[in-house]
């Protein structure tokens, strides 16, 4: 169920955008390498914080500029996914086509190293929340400890 937006949380909201926009895009573009699909995750986090304005403190930089990072890394992630998974279901034709001239040893190759990656995909899925952030944002984002 969506709140209603009042004119103090729209001002919240418009004051959390001109500040933290351009931290939210480049978290984003450097995901997903395009520009169109870095605002959409920007615009999609901020419709999606409409719903948790009462739970982010203004005066609490740090907190809420990672939790805004965090929203708009996991938007950012899942638009790479649904992007990924169209792209992959072209490709696997092309490859297929391709590993029956001869390079069949290959593409077993990249079949198990996706299969590899789904299994510790789904692993990390099944971490709680907080560990799951901590591990991307050190591990795959390069942040230190103190950062996350």
């Amino acid at each position: 169920m969506r709140k209603s937006v009042n004119e103090e949380n729209y001002a919240k909201l418009e004051r959390i955008y001109e500040k933290y926009r351009a931290i939210m895009y480049r978290e984003a573009y450097n995901i997903l390498h395009d520009v169109n699909d870095a605002e959409d995750a920007v615009q999609q986090s901020f419709l999606k914080l409409i719903n948790y304005m009462d739970r982010i403190k203004e005066e609490e930089v740090g907190m809420t500029c990672n939790f805004l990072k965090i929203v708009v890394r996991n938007i950012a992630i899942d638009i790479y996914k649904k992007k990924l998974y169209l792209n992959n279901r072209e490709d696997a034709v092309d490859t297929l086509d391709e590993g029956i001239t001869g390079c069949s040893t290959e593409v077993s190759d990249l079949v198990i190293d996706k299969e590899s990656v789904e299994r510790i995909s789904k692993q990390i899925e099944k971490l709680p929340e907080i560990y799951r952030d901590v591990l991307l944002l050190e591990k795959v984002y390069g942040y230190s400890r103190e950062e996350t």
